[in-house]
């Protein structure tokens, strides 16, 4: 049994990506559940830090990203795009869900976007989509979206 301080939505959990679990048993789904969280937080940091090991091992070789504005990127460009955003803004991921389905799941998100350096800060809000396929024992991001939030 899962002792979490979130909601839980019929097929999917609605995790808040800070919050912390106490765990008594854990089944399959929870244990592939909280694989997942920790390859997302794990994964926000390398992106953070540039750690290019790391993103290469979240990230698989033909990773696909489509941008806010509708662009199809692969790895190399998207990674590109994700660090000239983050010279100007820092960005915080407010909750995740997860839809782990055998050996992929579904990872919808949201993140708030704040620029940095200006007089008056400019926020966004984006919903993201991460597709994950579970390969040779580890899980790996296969596609990711963004869609702008109002």
């Amino acid at each position: 049994m899962i002792l979490v301080p979130t909601v839980a939505l019929s097929a999917f959990l609605l995790i808040p990506i800070a919050s912390g679990s106490a765990v008594e048993h854990q089944d399959p789904a929870s244990t592939t559940i909280n694989s997942i969280l920790r390859l997302e937080r794990a994964w926000e940091k390398a992106i953070a830090s540039n750690d290019q090991a790391e993103i290469d091992r979240t990230v698989s070789a033909d990773y696909v990203f489509v941008s806010l504005a509708g662009e199809v990127l692969d790895k190399a460009k998207a990674q590109t795009a994700k660090l000239n955003r983050l010279a100007s803004a820092t960005a915080t991921i407010k909750e995740i869900q997860v839809r782990p389905f055998g050996a992929s799941a579904v990872v919808v998100g949201l993140t708030r976007e704040v620029t940095k350096g200006t007089d008056l800060p400019v926020i966004l809000q984006y919903r993201w989509t991460h597709v994950l396929v579970r390969r040779n024992e580890a899980w790996q991001v296969v596609s990711e979206q963004w869609t702008r939030v109002n």
